[in-house]
């Protein structure tokens, strides 16, 4: 049993270099693959720009309405024809008081209207310039990564960027849609109050002037219902685009293996360097350690019984190892030597040597045992 253990200790770790090994060289081949994107910057520009929203804030105008002017030339009006009139004169303190209530009910409109119109404005134009950073932002990442992604990546990525900002336009516009219809609820409430008061206003102003009988109690109604409850003016709320202050709507995109799934991720590590030679690296020790755990069962070799269960693990390493090695030396070196381009070997066929050898590895060591004795005496031949 403590013979077995670490052969498989050996085994699955093997395993494991050689599936991420696998999993590097095919994302490597993916993002060597494939011809020119149909996405660009110019048509990400495109694309972000013909997103922007169309968002219209409407204009504080209310002080401004001629119904809203009319009122105080009306209480002015009314004032005078009460003073003058000796049944009603006993009124004028009470008039006088809702005339100021009313007064002082639609400056606390303004006030408090006025600034929530400007407290939208102000939000529209800060989203603007939040768009315009999100697009400057979007067009760096894409840029960046341009010249890293195979056309499938990059399409993939132009994706992402764009309904990411569609996401953000979307909830944003949503919001100030929203915000816009409730103001102008608001507006109209305190609009239809003012025309309200106005009517009011006049109705009594004319019949002050056409009765001549004791108009005492009417007029008393009529005075006392100048003045009722205000408009409740709602507060601004926060946008969803306030909350995010570091523009992180643009995704970020994740190349270290993403399409491979949870495969991708253990294999991140390698993937990440983007180093052809340290995959290739890593693949051999994969595939080396694989094929020497291999070896054991079926050359049917056996412990060494003279050695300790370490020192026969450690044996086993080195055979693999070794036999790794001179195949890859071997295989770099040849195409080194033939090929005047690129001399990157085919890593599965890199991979699978290495297996062979680590399995085989006594016919390895005698080939180039064989190798370098053929080589040395052709040299001592010249001499």
């Amino acid at each position: 049993m403590n013979k077995i253990i670490p052969l498989l200790v050996i085994f699955f770790l093997s395993l494991y270099l050689l599936l991420v090994s696998i999993v590097a060289t095919s994302h490597l081949d993916l993002q060597a693959r494939a011809g020119e994107s149909e996405f660009t910057e110019a048509t990400l520009d495109t694309a972000l720009g013909s997103a922007m929203p169309v968002i219209n804030i409407p204009q504080y105008d209310l002080p401004e309405s001629e119904n809203r002017r009319r009122i105080p030339d009306y209480l002015k009006d009314i004032r005078t024809k009460i003073s003058k009139d000796r049944t009603l004169k006993k009124y004028v303190n009470i008039f006088n008081a809702n005339a100021t209530q009313l007064s002082s009910l639609m400056d606390d409109q303004d006030i408090k209207l006025r600034p929530v119109y400007i407290a939208l404005g102000n939000k529209k134009r800060h989203f603007d310039i939040y768009l315009g950073q999100l697009k400057a932002n979007a067009h760096i990442k894409f840029s960046t990564l341009a010249k890293e992604l195979s056309s499938k990546e990059k399409n993939g990525y132009y994706s992402q960027i764009v309904n990411a900002f569609n996401q953000t336009i979307s909830s944003n516009t949503v919001y100030f849609n929203s915000a816009v219809t409730e103001l102008e609820n608001t507006s109209d409430q305190v609009k239809y109050f003012t025309n309200q008061k106005l009517y009011q206003l006049q109705s009594l102003s004319a019949y002050l002037s056409d009765s001549t009988t004791d108009v005492s109690d009417t007029a008393m109604f009529m005075i006392e219902n100048i003045t009722e409850t205000g408009i409740k003016i709602p507060p601004v709320k926060d946008a969803p685009f306030e909350g995010d202050k570091s523009i992180k709507a643009i995704p970020d995109y994740d190349k270290n293996g993403y399409e491979w799934g949870w495969l991708g991720q253990i294999s991140s590590w390698l993937i990440k360097p983007n180093s052809y030679d340290l995959i290739l690296i890593v693949g051999m020790v994969g595939f080396g350690l694989f094929g020497a755990v291999i070896s054991i069962f079926i050359n049917k070799m056996q412990f060494d019984p003279n050695l300790s269960t370490f020192e026969n693990t450690v044996n086993i390493l080195i055979r693999g190892f070794a036999a790794a090695i001179v195949i890859f030396l071997a295989t770099k070196g040849g195409i080194a030597i033939l090929n005047t381009g690129s001399n990157k070997p085919n890593p599965y066929v890199l991979f699978t040597t290495c297996l062979v050898g680590a399995v085989f590895s006594q016919p390895v060591w005698d080939w180039a045992k064989d190798f370098i004795e053929n080589a040395y005496k052709g040299k001592g031949k010249k001499e």
